[in-house]
Protein backbone atom coordinates (compact mmCIF):
# COMPACT_ATOMS: atom_id res chain seq x y z
CA UNK A 1 0.00 0.00 0.00
CA UNK A 2 1.31 3.17 -1.08
CA UNK A 3 0.83 6.52 1.18
CA UNK A 4 2.51 9.71 0.24
CA UNK A 5 5.08 11.24 2.85
CA UNK A 6 4.61 14.48 4.26
CA UNK A 7 7.36 16.73 5.02
CA UNK A 8 7.32 18.49 8.05
CA UNK A 9 8.96 21.99 7.39
CA UNK A 10 9.77 23.65 10.96
CA UNK A 11 9.98 27.13 10.45
CA UNK A 12 11.09 29.57 13.37
CA UNK A 13 9.40 32.85 13.63
CA UNK A 14 10.94 35.91 13.85
CA UNK A 15 9.34 38.39 16.14
CA UNK A 16 11.19 41.65 15.60
CA UNK A 17 10.17 44.98 17.97
CA UNK A 18 7.27 46.37 15.65
CA UNK A 19 5.57 43.00 15.55
CA UNK A 20 5.54 42.39 19.34
CA UNK A 21 4.41 46.38 19.48
CA UNK A 22 1.67 45.85 16.86
CA UNK A 23 0.74 42.58 18.66
CA UNK A 24 0.84 44.42 22.16
CA UNK A 25 -1.31 47.75 20.53
CA UNK A 26 -3.96 45.47 19.06
CA UNK A 27 -4.38 42.89 22.25
CA UNK A 28 -5.25 46.72 24.64
CA UNK A 29 -7.34 47.70 21.88
CA UNK A 30 -9.44 44.09 21.67
CA UNK A 31 -9.21 44.16 25.56
CA UNK A 32 -10.94 48.18 25.37
CA UNK A 33 -13.54 46.97 22.80
CA UNK A 34 -14.78 43.84 24.79
CA UNK A 35 -14.79 45.69 27.66
CA UNK A 36 -16.81 48.73 26.41
CA UNK A 37 -19.33 46.09 24.81
CA UNK A 38 -19.79 44.68 28.08
CA UNK A 39 -20.29 48.03 29.77
CA UNK A 40 -22.56 49.10 27.18
CA UNK A 41 -24.65 46.19 26.49
CA UNK A 42 -24.65 43.88 29.34
CA UNK A 43 -24.00 45.15 32.33
CA UNK A 44 -26.60 45.35 35.12
CA UNK A 45 -26.44 49.30 35.19
CA UNK A 46 -26.88 50.03 31.17
CA UNK A 47 -29.77 50.90 31.44
CA UNK A 48 -28.67 53.88 34.10
CA UNK A 49 -28.75 57.69 31.59
CA UNK A 50 -25.73 59.27 31.26
CA UNK A 51 -23.07 59.93 29.49
CA UNK A 52 -21.54 56.97 27.86
CA UNK A 53 -18.30 57.76 27.93
CA UNK A 54 -18.46 57.92 31.74
CA UNK A 55 -20.31 54.49 31.44
CA UNK A 56 -17.44 52.63 29.01
CA UNK A 57 -14.40 54.28 30.92
CA UNK A 58 -12.52 56.55 33.56
CA UNK A 59 -11.59 58.95 30.77
CA UNK A 60 -14.68 61.00 31.65
CA UNK A 61 -13.49 61.46 35.31
CA UNK A 62 -9.92 61.79 34.21
CA UNK A 63 -10.55 64.87 32.21
CA UNK A 64 -12.72 66.74 34.69
CA UNK A 65 -10.33 66.49 37.63
CA UNK A 66 -7.02 66.57 35.80
CA UNK A 67 -7.57 68.48 32.39
CA UNK A 68 -10.61 70.65 34.16
CA UNK A 69 -8.53 70.61 37.84
CA UNK A 70 -10.96 68.84 39.60
CA UNK A 71 -14.56 69.17 38.44
CA UNK A 72 -15.91 66.10 38.55
CA UNK A 73 -17.79 66.69 40.91
CA UNK A 74 -19.47 70.01 40.30
CA UNK A 75 -20.19 68.13 36.54
CA UNK A 76 -22.08 64.98 39.05
CA UNK A 77 -24.23 67.32 40.49
CA UNK A 78 -25.31 69.11 37.29
CA UNK A 79 -25.88 65.00 35.42
CA UNK A 80 -27.85 65.08 38.91
CA UNK A 81 -30.05 67.33 37.92
CA UNK A 82 -30.00 66.61 34.00
CA UNK A 83 -30.83 62.98 34.52
CA UNK A 84 -32.40 62.97 37.89
CA UNK A 85 -31.42 61.01 41.03
CA UNK A 86 -33.85 57.84 41.59
CA UNK A 87 -34.53 57.20 45.05
CA UNK A 88 -35.23 53.54 44.78
CA UNK A 89 -31.49 53.40 43.65
CA UNK A 90 -30.43 54.24 46.74
CA UNK A 91 -33.17 52.74 49.20
CA UNK A 92 -31.12 49.09 49.67
CA UNK A 93 -27.73 51.08 50.56
CA UNK A 94 -29.64 53.51 53.26
CA UNK A 95 -31.14 49.77 54.53
CA UNK A 96 -27.65 48.57 54.83
CA UNK A 97 -26.70 51.54 55.94
CA UNK A 98 -28.96 52.12 59.33
CA UNK A 99 -28.05 48.03 59.60
CA UNK A 100 -24.62 48.57 60.01
CA UNK A 101 -25.61 51.41 62.17
CA UNK A 102 -27.60 49.78 64.57
CA UNK A 103 -30.66 51.42 63.75
CA UNK A 104 -32.49 48.52 63.00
Amino acid sequence: MWLPSYKIVSRQLDWNSSDICALLVLGIAASFAVRATYRLFFHPLRNFPGPKLAAVSHLYEFYHDVIRNGTYIEKIDQMHQKYGLDPDVFKDYTVLANILKGQL
